[in-house]
């Protein structure tokens, strides 16, 4: 096995499978912000660019012409396909945290806030 097929065996199930995969869990979890969460403006938008980036990086591994230029195509390639990796890593990263906040929250037992003290004032009356 050569580096060559290596890395085209690497860049297949990466500008294949998980971009598809963080693509699609993207488009579920901003939808689902967006219906449900009060605070949704800034999870949309963090979703939104982690779309946008994904989305561009998959489609210019997608447009790799078949002849390619030995001089422009392989750094072009090899930039996309680390930053692809990067941004998947990152959004399953914030996947998983997201998934384990909420489990979480959903498992700790629903406490009434503690009392408040009597507001506290420099000068007594008296």
């Amino acid at each position: 096995m050569s580096l060559e097929s290596l890395a085209d065996i690497i860049f297949v199930w990466v500008s294949r499978y998980i971009a598809g995969f963080c693509l699609v869990s993207i488009a579920v979890w901003g939808a689902s912000i967006y219906l449900w969460a009060k605070d949704w403006h800034t999870r949309v938008r963090d979703a939104g660019i982690f779309l946008l980036s994904i989305g561009v990086l998959t489609v210019v591994l997608a447009l790799i012409p078949a002849q390619r230029d030995a001089f422009f195509w392989p750094p072009i390639i090899w930039f996309c396909f680390s930053m692809l990796i990067v941004m998947e890593l990152l959004w399953i990263a914030f996947l998983m945290e997201f998934v384990i906040r909420s489990l979480s929250s959903l498992m700790k037992p629903k406490t009434p806030p503690p009392s408040r003290p009597a507001s506290y004032t420099r000068f007594p009356e008296g």
